[in-house]
């Protein structure tokens, strides 16, 4: 398949030394019965790709599979469907973001088909931080997507720009007139009006907050009762007594208490 484009696109490759007009184009097109103009809207030589190389444009995507399916059968022309799938690059989340949670959220979006974390030029074997993920998208992702709790900023071909805060096109975010509710993530109310269940802006599913997400973290997934806690020895714990000991101000800081499982020293 060529490379991405609106999904209503199709390349035309004609054979043949001869240069191909568009009035040529067109009485092909409706030499096999389609309608034009009404069922395509537009036709655009691509001289990088040959001489005789159109892009051509349906009306819908009933009309771009009957089209196809039609053209296929014409001697001397060659039909290719642009891919669906694209290179989504993912910037600003942390390296120690597992491959896992970056998939994850973006597969709220389309089928995820490939991964990988560049490396720099002048240093090969050390990566950039940088995600860069394969999708059959089913839907444009928004320029900005919260991940774990992290915003990361997300560019690829042919992706509409967007306000971060209401996920719309059309204006930016220091100018945007919509209300969003922080529950249901739906534009358009706040939270004090919202009637919708909670959607967690991790991994897009409802009935829990990111900061229980059973996906995100060792501590919620022991809240929700996906794992269970594993008591750590006790030479690493340290009285509740200790912790907060009048007799003894300087420890308490030093210490943190996540869990009754869990007590470890801060460097």
């Amino acid at each position: 398949m060529a490379a991405r484009r609106d999904s209503k696109i199709v390349l035309l490759s004609f054979s043949g030394e001869a240069k191909v007009v568009p009035v040529q184009v067109f009485s092909v097109l409706r030499s096999v019965g389609l309608k034009v103009p009404g069922e395509v809207d537009a036709l655009q030589r691509k001289p990088l790709r040959g001489m005789n190389c159109f892009d051509v444009r349906f009306t819908s995507e009933a009309a771009r599979v009957r089209g196809v399916h039609v053209l296929e059968g014409v001697e001397g022309l060659k039909v290719t469907p642009y891919d669906s799938s694209v290179w989504v690059t993912v910037l600003h989340l942390p390296l120690d973001m597992s491959e896992q949670v970056v998939v994850r959220t973006l597969g709220r979006f389309g089928k995820v088909t490939g991964y990988e974390e560049p490396e720099f030029l002048e240093c090969k074997g050390v990566k950039t931080g940088t995600r860069r993920v394969r999708i059959e998208l089913k839907s444009d992702i928004p320029s900005t997507l919260w991940a774990n709790g992290h915003r990361a900023h997300i560019a690829y071909p042919g992706q509409p720009r967007t306000c971060w805060r209401c996920g719309l096109e059309g204006h930016e975010a220091r100018l945007c007139p919509n209300k969003r509710c922080s529950r249901c993530l739906q534009v358009g109310h706040t939270l004090a009006e919202c009637k919708g269940d909670i959607v967690c802006n991790s991994c897009g599913k409802t009935g829990h907050l990111a900061r229980l997400c059973p996906d995100r973290s060792y501590a919620a997934r022991v809240a929700t009762g996906v794992v269970e806690a594993v008591p750590v020895p006790a030479s690493d714990t340290v009285p509740h007594d200790v912790l907060s000991s009048p007799q003894c101000p300087t420890l308490a800081p030093r210490w943190r208490l996540c869990s009754p499982f869990r007590v470890r020293p801060l460097p």
